[in-house]
């Protein structure tokens, strides 16, 4: 049995130090890959970058490389070299270049002849770099043309002059070459191109000398070492004038014949230029590369583990699978016995469901009823109103009746006497009452009739003109002042006119009951505004209306909106107006209070949507 057990745990740990080296490998093989995936890309880039680097520098020197063999285009240039010391001949040339040299944007332009001295040049006026008169005949550009081929090389300017590029093309005369034509091209253009690139980078020329570099201290530096015979070719040529010409230090060494070079931390990519002896360098940092690597060693290190640990779950799995059956069994049990219990609860659920919508149908029912009842109340109201109003209406059609009979009779009188005149005009006086007394009647249909609450426009100066009209007589008998400063067209409310009226009729109906007993003055104020500093009342009208009565104490305020509460005589009221004129109010979305105070006089207020155009 001891050995058994011995024998598993060996087994355990020959299993954990196998999954140990898979992990090692995995996360080996991924950082190697993730690192040639990640130069790959890298030079990828870079090439990108020094092809469109190398099409820029071409740009600044090629344009103008041709322009040499155009110099012996001009008569007086064969002239000056077949005939040294011609003034005339001198001038006219210099003229040339400089015209030339300023129309190509060129450094200097100048004419040598086959002893390698400068008989011409464009900068003869500046004395600047004009090289007239100077032995070039050691510059490698002039032994090139001399022997017939067009020269190209980078040298910096004899003593210690400007650097430039140099081509030069031999002038012919006839078969015979006698002189050479150089221009002086500037390269601080392509101190602008070094962005293009994005990393230290560097152009050195057939000497492998750095002549253009992004790190001011890589100029005029070897990028590897120089032989004996460079170093002797180089001061006899004074390419770099008495510079010294160093290696730098830590830069990669190259070879001809090597484009790419790498180590542990850099790369460094070389690209020839077209048609010049001159190459692009650009070192490349390759830390991102190795971060690269490293987050793909981890990424392969922990898949790996992942799918060491899925092995490992599956075998977990086996094991629990007989547990699992057996969970299975007991669930399937127990899901049989929870479906009896659900069946159970959704019958009782159903019939809770069908007693629930009898109950909602019952209450819809109901609230139609009590829209019904609401709506007769409201009808029963304004009968109520108008049998009080029915004394002063009456008294207000008296007056006119009895002016009619009169007038009648007079016209018969006429009529029988033959004075149509007269008669015509007391039959026009008869149409007139007839209009009045239409006038008096049409606000009382209006008020009378049945109607159903509808959101309008409202003229809220109107429906003041009508109740205060419908409550003339009883405001004449109290002699009531008014003052009712809300002029037409002022204020414009959202709610049905005639129950407005209504509400208005009823709340100053309150008004003169209360100032029955009062002594004069007798005075109802009445205030309309709209807007407001708060965010509800900014679309409300708020209208006030204030009586100098008796006013109420507190206890009578607290029940003014109960229904059949009435402080009046018993058969004066019902005690419903002021709650119906509430439900009134609230069905189109307004509020009513009531601010009394003993033998001040009470106020009630209203808030009615303002109309939105």
């Amino acid at each position: 049995m001891l050995r058994g057990a011995a024998v598993a745990n060996i087994l355990k740990g020959a299993s954990g130090v196998v999954a140990l080296l898979l992990v090692f490998a995995a996360a080996f093989f991924s950082y190697q890959r993730g690192k040639e995936v990640g130069i790959r890309q890298l030079q990828t880039e870079a090439n990108h970058r020094l092809d469109l680097f190398a099409s820029a520098v071409e740009g600044v020197a090629k344009p103008l490389e041709n322009i040499p063999a155009t110099i012996q285009l001009h008569p007086e240039v064969l002239e000056i070299l077949r005939t040294p010391g011609t003034l005339r001949s001198t001038r006219a040339v210099n003229d040339y270049l400089r015209r030339l040299n300023a129309h190509v944007g060129g450094l200097a332009a100048f004419t040598v002849n086959v002893r390698g001295v400068v008989v011409a040049s464009s900068n003869t006026t500046t004395h600047d770099d004009s090289l007239l008169g100077t032995d070039v005949s050691f510059r490698p550009y002039f032994l090139d043309s001399l022997a017939g081929r067009v020269g190209k090389h980078f040298s910096i300017g004899i003593d210690g002059g400007g650097a430039g590029y140099f081509v030069s093309y031999p002038v012919r005369d006839g078969a015979v070459v006698v002189g050479v034509a150089v221009i002086k091209i500037g390269l601080h253009p392509v101190d602008q191109l070094w962005n293009l690139v994005g990393s230290p980078a560097l152009i050195a020329d057939a000497n492998n000398v750095v002549i253009l570099a992004s790190r001011p201290e890589w100029q005029y530096r070897a990028i590897s070492p120089l032989t004996v015979e460079q170093r002797v070719n180089l001061q006899l040529t004074r390419a770099y004038s008495d510079l010294e010409i160093l290696p730098i230090q830590g830069f990669p060494t190259v070879g001809d014949d090597v484009d790419v070079r790498t180590d542990s931390q850099k790369m460094t990519l070389i690209r020839p230029l077209d048609g010049m002896d001159w190459r692009v360098s650009i070192v490349l940092d390759l830390k991102q590369v190795h971060r690269a690597a490293r987050m793909a060693a981890l990424t392969g290190g922990g898949g790996a583990t992942l799918l060491l640990l899925l092995a490992l779950a599956a075998v977990q799995w086996r094991r629990i699978a007989k547990q699992r059956r057996l969970v299975r069994r007991m669930l399937e049990q127990s899901n049989v016995a929870l479906e009896i219990k659900v069946a159970e609860r959704t019958h009782d659920l159903s019939t809770i469901n069908d007693q629930l919508r009898r109950e909602v149908h019952e209450r819809n029912v109901a609230e139609q009823s009590l829209r019904a009842a609401q709506s007769e109340l409201v009808q029963a109201g304004k009968m109520a109103v108008l049998g009080q109003l029915s004394a002063g209406i009456t008294h207000e059609l008296t007056q006119p009746l009895g002016a009619m009979r009169t007038i009648a009779g007079n016209a018969e009188e006429f009529l029988l006497r033959g004075k149509l005149d007269s008669a015509t005009q007391n039959l026009k006086i008869l149409g007139r009452l007839v209009d009045q007394m239409g006038s008096i009647i049409q606000p009382l249909k209006n008020f009378a009739r049945k109607s159903e609450p509808v959101f309008q426009k409202v003229d809220l100066s109107k429906s003041l003109d009508d109740a205060l009209f419908l409550l003339s007589s009883r405001i004449r008998a109290l002699q009531v002042e008014i003052s009712n400063p809300v002029g037409k067209g002022q204020f414009f409310v959202r709610c049905e006119q005639n129950r407005l009226e209504q509400v208005l009729i009823n709340l100053l109906s309150n008004s003169l009951d209360a100032l029955g007993e009062q002594d004069l003055p007798r005075v109802i104020t009445i205030r309309a505004e709209q807007g407001g500093d708060g965010s509800c009342d900014a679309f409300m009208t708020r209208i006030s209306v204030s009586d100098n009565g008796s006013g109420m104490d507190e206890a009578t305020r607290a029940r003014l909106f109960e229904p059949f509460f009435t402080t009046k005589e018993s058969g004066a009221g019902l005690g419903l107006g002021l709650v119906i004129s509430r439900d009134i109010l609230t069905e189109f979305g307004g509020t009513i209070e009531i601010v009394s105070t003993p033998s001040r006089g009470t106020c009630f207020r209203l808030r009615i949507p303002s109309y939105e155009s």
